[in-house]
């Protein structure tokens, strides 16, 4: 398993990617924004989008 972690907006929130070293697939835990900066984090390690998670809300 790899998780990355990256702040996004200008509150610089914890977005998180955790993936599979293996199958390469991964989720995206509370994206928040900065959807750019994310995919091109997915983009570098070659990682295939499988979910997205959210743990905040109504």
């Amino acid at each position: 398993m790899h998780v990355i972690t990256i702040p996004v907006t200008p509150f610089s929130q914890n977005c998180r990617i955790i993936a599979c070293k293996n199958t390469h697939q991964a989720v995206v835990i509370d994206p928040g924004g900065d959807t750019q900066t994310i995919i091109a984090a997915l983009n570098e390690h070659n990682y295939a989008l499988s979910a997205i998670w959210l743990t905040h809300g109504n």
